[in-house]
């Protein structure tokens, strides 16, 4: 973000000199990834808004904390774009995010013990297509961060079974205490 500022302010009296109107519109995915960035210093080059990705931080406070209007636009994401594995036929492996936790290691260590024969498998450096490919395989995977993210939820569409640590950063209250609905035949 601050390297777009800094990049449009050196280059914005040749860049956007034959450009009548500028609107600039941030994807903020991560609320706190936008920490000590300057969105609305943005403002001198055009009109900026933002796109949010969660509920829990569309609010008025992110609102004034950035000082630009937002919205909130999902991703395009359900069960009719993934093909359903039967749950019998997948592997014994258990996905998970690379986000950070502070109980992250703790938990892990305690699922290793408990199931030996249990493959952990930390989701990083994979293509989305390989990605695709995994999740048709693994019975069950494990967000640290985002929670409904891809991780929890493209694993469920393609017939797996998905557990999400609370965050309230990206979690209304509300799901604190929410629980999917079966759907007949996927288990």
């Amino acid at each position: 973000m601050n390297q777009v500022y800094d990049w449009l302010n050196s280059t914005a009296p040749t860049l956007l000199r034959d450009i009548k109107d500028v609107h600039l519109n941030i994807l903020v995915q991560n609320i706190d990834n936008m920490k000590g960035k300057n969105v609305s210093g943005l403002k001198r080059f055009g009109k900026v808004t933002g796109t949010t990705a969660h509920e829990a931080y569309t609010n008025l406070a992110t609102r004034e904390a950035l000082g630009v209007p937002l919205h909130r636009l999902s991703t395009c994401n359900g069960p009719e774009y993934y093909a359903v594995s039967e749950y019998q036929e997948k592997e014994p492996l258990l996905i998970v995010s690379p986000d950070p936790h502070p109980l992250r290691e703790q938990v892990l260590g305690q699922i290793a013990r408990a199931l030996p024969e249990l493959r952990i498998q930390v989701i990083q450096n994979l293509s989305y297509e390989d990605f695709r490919k995994v999740i048709c395989i693994a019975k069950w995977s494990l967000t640290f961060g985002e929670g409904l993210d891809g991780y929890f939820l493209e694993l469920v569409f393609s017939g797996g079974v998905g557990f999400a640590v609370f965050n309230d950063r990206f979690f209304t209250l509300e799901l604190l205490n929410w629980r999917p609905s079966i759907l007949p035949g996927r288990l």
